[in-house]
C-alpha cells in the first residue's frame, strides 16, 4: 500500500485521538475536526509548535501539534506562559502518539511506533522533508490546534554519513 493511502486510512484515527487527548487534557468538550490535508512535506506556521518522533524498524514518523498565541490564550486560559504552552503541546503530542499506537486500525497500518521525547519551538520554522504527511485543525469555537503526522519508510533518508578512516 502506498503511504498516501495509508495516511488516508489512518487520518481519521489520528484526528480522533487528537480530539480525545485535547478534551481530556484541556478539560473542554466538543472539539471538531476541520479539513485534513495531505502533503509531501509537513510544515509549521504556528507561534508555538511541538514535534514528537516515533519509529519502528519499518517506519519513521513524526506527530506535531501547533497553536498560535490568540488560540493559546483562548484554549489554555491562565497557561499562556511560553514554557507552559510548550509543555502542554508536548504532552498533547505524547498522548496523541500513545493513543494512536493503542488503536488496532493505526497499528495494522504502521505498527507500534516507539516515541522519542518531544521537541518544542517558539516561532521557529520547521519542515520534515521526504515524508508523506497529513495535517488538520481541531477546533473549539473559533480557537484551533493544528495536528500533523508525517511518515516515511525507514532508511529512506538521502543523507549518508561516512566514518573517518
Amino acid at each position: 500500500m502506498e503511504l498516501k493511502e495509508s495516511l488516508d486510512q489512518a487520518g481519521p484515527v489520528i484526528m480522533e485521538c487528537a480530539i480525545e487527548a485535547s478534551e481530556a487534557m484541556l478539560q473542554k468538550r466538543t472539539f471538531t475536526i476541520g479539513t485534513v490535508v495531505y502533503s509531501k512535506r509537513l510544515a509549521n506556521s504556528h507561534r508555538y509548535f511541538c514535534s514528537l518522533g516515533a519509529a519502528n524498524p519499518r517506519f519513521q514518523g513524526l506527530f506535531t501539534v501547533g497553536i498560535d498565541t490568540r488560540d493559546a490564550e483562548d484554549l489554555l486560559a491562565d497557561a499562556v506562559q511560553e514554557d507552559v504552552v510548550l509543555d502542554i503541546l508536548g504532552e498533547l503530542a505524547n498522548n496523541i502518539c500513545g493513543a494512536c499506537c493503542s488503536r488496532k486500525a493505526f497499528v495494522a497500518i504502521f505498527g507500534v511506533l516507539v516515541q522519542a521525547p518531544p521537541v518544542a519551538s517558539d516561532g521557529g520554522a520547521f519542515y520534515f522533508p521526504r515524508a508523506d504527511s497529513i495535517a488538520g485543525d481541531i477546533s473549539l469555537g473559533m480557537s484551533r490546534l493544528t495536528v500533523g503526522f508525517a511518515i516515511r519508510q525507514a532508511g529512506t533518508s538521502s543523507v549518508q554519513f561516512k566514518r573517518p578512516t
